[in-house]
C-alpha cells in the first residue's frame, strides 16, 4: 500500500461525529480510541500501529486492505464486523465479543484471541499462525519468537521509546523466567509458518499461564506505551518510525 496519509485519531473522532463513515489511505499511530463509538465506520487501505480499541464500539465496521500492527481490541464489541484482505500482527481479542465477526483473506499471526467464541466467527481463506485460542498452547519458544519479530522495528524508534520497550521487555522475561536479554535480541532468523522450533504445544519452561501472562503483556504494555506517549491524541505518525 502506498500514499498513505498521516492521521490524528481526533480527526477520526471529530469525522464520525460529523457523519464521515469512510477513511481512506491513512496512517493512524500510538492511537488510545478506548471506549469509542465507531459503529458502521470503514477502513479501506489503511494502516494502523500501536493503537488501542480497548472496549469500543465497533459493530458493522468494517477493515478492508489495511494493515494492523500491536492492535488492542480488548473488550471490543466486533459484533458483525469484517476484516478483509487485512494483515493483523500482534493483536488483542480477549474478551471480545465475535457474533458473525467476519475474518475474510487475512493474514493473522501472533495475535491472543483468548476468552471470545472463535465459533462466533468465520475465518474465510485466512492464514493464521500463532493465534492463541487458549493460554497452555503459549510457549517460551512462543514469546521469543514474538520478541524477535519485534525487534526489527525497535532499530527505527526514538531511544527514549526503544529503551522503554526493551525494558518492559526485560521485566516481563524477568517476572516471567524467560531469560531474554533485550540488549540482544536479533532477527537474523525470521520465523516460519511451516517451522516445528515455534510448532511445539509443550512447554518445559514453567506453567502455561505464565507464558499466556507473559505474551499479554508485552503486548498490553507497548500498545499502552505509545498511547501513552501520545496522550493528548494530537501527534501524527513519525514517518521514521515505520516497522
Amino acid at each position: 500500500m502506498i500514499g498513505h496519509k498521516g492521521m490524528f485519531s481526533v480527526e477520526i473522532e471529530s469525522g464520525y461525529r460529523k457523519g464521515q463513515r469512510l477513511f481512506e489511505n491513512a496512517e493512524i499511530s500510538y492511537a488510545e480510541m478506548a471506549g469509542w463509538n465507531l459503529e458502521n465506520i470503514i477502513f479501506k487501505n489503511c494502516k494502523f500501529s500501536f493503537c488501542t480499541f480497548r472496549y469500543a464500539h465497533l459493530k458493522n465496521v468494517k477493515f478492508v486492505n489495511c494493515e494492523l500492527f500491536f492492535i488492542g481490541f480488548i473488550g471490543a464489541d466486533l459484533t458483525n464486523a469484517i476484516f478483509e484482505n487485512t494483515k493483523i500482527e500482534f493483536a488483542e481479542f480477549e474478551n471480545a465479543r465475535f457474533d458473525n465477526l467476519i475474518f475474510k483473506g487475512c493474514d493473522i499471526s501472533y495475535t491472543i484471541m483468548i476468552a471470545v467464541d472463535t465459533n462466533a466467527a468465520d475465518f474465510k481463506n485466512c492464514t493464521k499462525f500463532k493465534v492463541f485460542e487458549r493460554a497452555e498452547d503459549i510457549t517460551e519458544d512462543d514469546v521469543k519468537g514474538a520478541l524477535g519479530i519485534l525487534a526489527p522495528s525497535l532499530e527505527n524508534l526514538e531511544l527514549k521509546i526503544k529503551n522503554r520497550i526493551k525494558s518492559i521487555i526485560a521485566n516481563v522475561s524477568q517476572r516471567h523466567d524467560l531469560n531474554v536479554n533485550p540488549s540482544s535480541i536479533e532477527s537474523t532468523e525470521p520465523y516460519s509458518k511451516g517451522s516445528e522450533h515455534y510448532g511445539s504445544k509443550q512447554s518445559a519452561y514453567g506453567t502455561a499461564s505464565s507464558k499466556y501472562a507473559a505474551l499479554s503483556k508485552v503486548l498490553d504494555e507497548i500498545i499502552s506505551t505509545y498511547a501513552e506517549k501520545q496522550g493528548d491524541k494530537k501527534q501524527p505518525y513519525d514517518k521514521k518510525g515505520k516497522y
